[in-house]
C-alpha cells in the first residue's frame, strides 16, 4: 500500500551554461546543467542524450551523435564545444 508514503517534488533547476566545460575525471565533479563527466575520452563536464531532448546544450555547443562510438548503449549523444 502507498499509504503514508510522502514523495518530495523538487523544482527543475534553471539551465546554466556556466556548468559546462570544467575538467573532470568522474561525474561527482560535475553538476547542475552539466551533470556528466565524459572522461576518459572527453574529460569535461557536459550533458548526455541531447538528441532525444533529455538534455540541453549551451548555445555555443553542438549535440554530437556518439552512438557509433560509445561503449555505453545508454549514452547516444553528448554536448561538445567544437
Amino acid at each position: 500500500s502507498a499509504e503514508g508514503i510522502v514523495m518530495e517534488v523538487r523544482p527543475a533547476m534553471p539551465f546554466d551554461e556556466s556548468d559546462f566545460g570544467y575538467s573532470c575525471s568522474t561525474d561527482a565533479e560535475c553538476g547542475g546543467s552539466a551533470p556528466s563527466c565524459g572522461a576518459p575520452r572527453l574529460p569535461i563536464c557536459t550533458a548526455i542524450n541531447c538528441l532525444n531532448g533529455a538534455a540541453k546544450c549551451p548555445s555555443s555547443w553542438e549535440c554530437l551523435d556518439v552512438s557509433a562510438w560509445t561503449p555505453d548503449p545508454k549514452i547516444q549523444s553528448v554536448c561538445v564545444k567544437l
